[in-house]
């Protein structure tokens, strides 16, 4: 039961830092720099793979 919960949390997290990365990618140049650096940060993944998951290349 913890787990699931725990599963659901964390999924939650990722969906709200995905939007909210998002929102900033629509801000321009800057906005899309600091949106990967702020999920490359938060995920613990490398600036490329968060471009990737960001929809950036």
């Amino acid at each position: 039961m913890a787990n699931d919960f725990k599963q659901k949390q964390d999924a939650a997290k990722r969906e709200k830092l995905l939007a909210e990365c998002k929102a900033q990618i629509a801000l321009g140049a800057v906005g899309r720099r600091r949106a990967v650096e702020t999920y490359a940060k938060a995920a613990a993944v490398s600036t490329a793979q968060a471009e990737v998951v960001l929809g950036l290349r």
